[in-house]
């Protein structure tokens, strides 16, 4: 005879359903408390003999073929080295890196220049075959690659150079004439228009609330969810304590870098900002507008956090002063100082309780 546990909750008296929610209660929070698992990491060493690969017939691993010796893709280069049958892993390293092979690098290059113009020199970063794209400027990209190589492969300093050139430095405006030349700014003729990805947008309004936790390193966090997703997801009769949040409060306002982003737990704010559902690569984030963005920012409880926590901030640095709360909420959110229209209908909406209408906003 087989009992669900479901038949055994339904028979159970109020006294016992209430005692062993006390104890699942006490459960729950011993798990909380647990302390981190020891430090460790994966290594790979070489073997004495690595073993022997096969063809394998429909892809059975029990009908194996011939055996498959090590090698390159041929496809890539024909006149590479012949490899060992030991030290196979530390030989594609080190052919990858190799100066004379410039496609690890072209590659690398390319995605570091999508993250900071918005495209790549080749749009299609995950496919630099016949299939993909061909390079806006092949000329840059390769120069690019050697630069990067002769850097020591650091990121950080073709960060450097490219944020400092004049071309990153460019502004938005449009020039009809260069337009007719390039008009879709292949060239990068001018900096694109680009919106916030999902994280920055949530960052920076913690950021202008004055609470983002800007701690370095550390494992992935778990931070508070909407009830309606966590009941939809985690479908269990009562509490369960599957998504544990962090005991510090503190940790909530993280960066959303260090968000636990997992597969089957999508946080709706961020999810309806584009951002990857971590199940299929996604080599270029798709950028969508649709009305769950705007509810997002006026109902979630991501922004109304954030917005109590910035009235709070401009209550403490403002004290009653209606203009200075004014002010100093342009200067946080935008940057500058507000117009004298601006001034005028931001501090009737503030008297009105937030039942005005702001007609313009201006970045």
């Amino acid at each position: 005879m087989k009992v669900s546990w479901d038949e055994v909750l339904a028979v159970l008296t109020p006294e016992d359903k209430a005692t062993r929610a006390g104890w699942r209660k006490k459960l729950h929070a011993l798990e909380r408390e647990e302390p981190e698992p020891p430090a460790h990491a994966y290594a790979v060493k070489n073997a004495a003999m690595a073993p022997v690969s096969f063809v394998l017939k429909v892809g059975d691993y029990k009908m194996k073929q011939q055996p498959v010796l090590p090698g390159f893709l041929r496809v890539v280069n024909d006149a590479a080295a012949p490899v060992e049958p030991v030290g196979r892993r530390s030989a594609l390293a080190k052919w990858l890196v190799s100066e004379e092979n410039p496609l690890a690098a072209r590659v690398m290059v390319n995605r570091i220049w999508q993250a900071r113009m918005g495209v790549g020199i080749v749009a299609t970063p995950n496919d630099f075959g016949v299939l993909g794209q061909r390079p806006s400027n092949q000329k840059l990209l390769d120069w690019l690659a050697t630069e990067f190589v002769a850097k020591g492969w650091s990121v950080r300093a073709m960060d450097r150079m490219l944020v400092t050139s004049s071309v990153y430095r460019q502004a938005a405006a449009h020039d009809a004439k260069k337009a007719e030349v390039d008009p879709q700014n292949k060239l990068m003729w001018r900096m694109n228009r680009r919106r916030l990805d999902a994280e920055f947008l949530r960052d920076g309004a913690l950021a202008v609330a004055g609470v983002l936790n800007t701690r370095m390193f550390g494992r992935p966090m778990k931070v508070p969810i909407e009830p309606e997703v966590y009941d939809l997801i985690f479908t269990e009769g009562e509490p369960d304590n599957l998504w544990p949040v962090e005991l510090d409060e503190r940790d909530h306002n993280r960066r959303s870098l260090y968000l636990l982003n997992k597969r089957t737990v999508r946080l709706p704010m961020m999810a309806n900002f584009d951002q990857p559902d971590a199940m299929t690569s996604c080599p270029v984030r798709p950028v969508s507008t649709h009305a769950l963005q705007a509810l997002s920012l006026l109902n979630s409880d991501t922004m109304r956090g954030a917005g109590r926590q910035l009235a709070a901030r401009l209550e403490k640095e403002c004290g009653g002063d209606a203009a200075c709360r004014v002010k100093r909420a342009y200067a946080l959110a935008l940057a500058r100082e507000p117009e004298a229209q601006e001034l005028d209908e931001a501090r009737a909406f503030v008297a009105s309780g937030g039942l005005g209408k702001i007609s313009r906003w201006r970045c």
